[in-house]
């Protein structure tokens, strides 16, 4: 064996101590944390030296929460729902709907939420807890910094590459969309449009618009020549000119509202910030009074209505978090709660969430937000809602004063997550649709819901061709 050999073979034994003392690691801390300080309540300085590396170790209520256990103190398990069923195309569906009668997967959902549940606490070990993951972190924040790295793998299910821009924040690369797919797209609309025009039910599309302002890019010369989410945001919007469907451009309305455009998105997260949706939700409101005999009051989408708490650099979102922290710091977030009072009654089916109570018992998560405030490093703040682009959610608002005999069905995205739940304020019922989770009919939901107006919400990075095979595609309203 000459030397050369010996080397790759050294190199290769070190390797795989390397990853050995790692799996030892997670193994020692799963045990030390499950068992020696949660079973037999042991906690000194054998278990302090174990975790000296992470502070915050009893400050993580996710890792003794019981299975099935969810926050507020009621039921909470992931279930799987035969939405097809349920909704079937061509059929009209039951008024009286039993979603557990239709839970998929019945003898081993008990199990597989378990084990899920399991895989999540797990996976904590290997992220937060990690054996010096601080230092791998910094050590990676300074190798990028080194080498003046700009780009990173975003793990989003379109697979978008993360860019730095010119003034600090973190967006997504999107690709352009070929033309086809976009008058594909347009034609969707067009005929979910004429569909509920011949039902008599007022229609809106909403182009919430993304991250990167279309006049001032903050992009370097290469990442603008690779970056097309405006382009697909007004190529789509020029065919529904054409097809005469009605629709909104936040984009537009932000510019008008003389709105400091990154202000109003968070850096490390592609979503806008929770008070941007506030006064996007007022913009919608207004449009609905228009075109669908609403009468919302325009005093709910005002701040001053509201009690505003911020929380200083607890805010880091997906796209911080891949890049794992290299030039990207936590950043503040503003935790909105009405002054007004508010009664509802909230039902997310595939979660078992069935919960009666004010804004901030039923719509907000506060467990989840105190959760990311005691985390070091931060958390995804804007995540910290009920409805977090679940398959389905209905908002029944026992309060309503100004619309209290309305319906509202939204299908959207997360860009929706705290604006749906301001327009739920002042309306008798919001239901809100994820379609990349429901799979079933949204038209046999419509027979059966009888909404008094529907509108699509979606941000321009899911501008997507649709694929008719799956009946999960953003744009298939069948």
């Amino acid at each position: 064996m000459n030397k050369s050999e010996k080397m790759k073979y050294m190199i290769s034994y070190i390797c795989v101590a390397i990853l050995m003392l790692f799996f030892l690691s997670i193994a020692v801390r799963v045990f030390t944390r499950q068992v020696i300080v949660k079973c037999l309540g042991i906690n000194n300085a054998f278990t302090s030296l174990v975790f000296f590396d992470s502070k915050n170790m009893e400050e993580k209520p996710s890792l003794d929460e019981d299975f099935g256990e969810s926050t507020q103190g009621t039921e909470y398990q992931r279930v799987d729902i035969d939405w097809k069923a349920l909704y079937p195309f061509g059929g009209t569906a039951s008024a009286e709907t039993d979603f557990t009668a239709m839970s998929t997967n019945f003898v081993f959902e008990p199990y597989t939420s378990k084990i899920e549940h399991l895989e999540e606490k797990i996976q904590v070990y290997t992220g937060d807890l990690l054996a010096g993951q601080g230092l791998i972190t910094q050590m990676y924040y300074e190798y990028n910094k080194l080498i003046n790295w700009k780009w990173g793998a975003s793990g989003a299910d379109d697979d978008s590459t993360i860019i730095y821009m010119n003034n600090g924040y973190l967006t997504y690369q999107q690709p352009k969309i070929d033309s086809e797919d976009i008058d594909e797209i347009a034609d969707s609309l067009q005929d979910f449009s004429n569909y509920l025009e011949t039902n008599n039910i007022p229609f809106l599309y909403v182009n919430a618009g993304s991250k990167v302002n279309p006049v001032d890019k903050q992009l370097r010369p290469l990442d603008a020549s690779l970056e097309f989410t405006n382009e697909n945001g007004d190529a789509l919007q020029a065919a529904l000119d054409i097809r005469n469907v009605p629709y909104i451009d936040m984009r537009e309305e932000m510019v008008d509202a003389n709105l400091d455009w990154y202000d109003s998105y968070y850096k490390t997260d592609h979503h806008w910030k929770a008070e941007t949706g506030l006064w996007a939700a007022g913009v919608i409101a207004d449009k609905l009074n228009e075109i669908a005999d609403m009468n919302f009051d325009s005093s709910y989408f005002e701040e001053s209505s509201y009690h505003l708490t911020r929380h200083e650099n607890i805010m880091f979102g997906g796209q911080g978090n891949v890049v794992t922290h290299a030039n990207a710091d936590p950043e503040d977030f503003t935790e909105i709660i009405p002054k007004f009072p508010t009664g509802f009654h909230v039902t997310i089916p595939s979660k078992s969430f069935d919960v009666q109570g004010n804004y901030e018992t039923a719509l907000y998560d506060f467990s989840s937000l105190e959760t990311v405030i005691q985390t070091e490093n931060g958390g995804n703040a804007y995540s910290c809602v009920r409805w977090t682009n679940d398959d389905l959610g209905m908002i029944q608002n026992n309060m309503a004063e100004n619309n209290s005999d309305k319906k509202l069905l939204i299908l959207s995205d997360s860009f929706g997550f705290f604006l749906n739940t301001y327009l739920a304020c002042d309306i008798g019922e919001t239901h809100i649709i994820h379609p990349m989770a429901f799979g079933g009919s949204i038209r046999t939901y419509i027979e059966q819901m009888k909404p008094d107006a529907v509108m699509v919400l979606y941000c321009e990075r899911n501008i997507q061709p649709i694929d008719w095979n799956t009946h999960l595609s953003q744009f298939d309203f069948r």
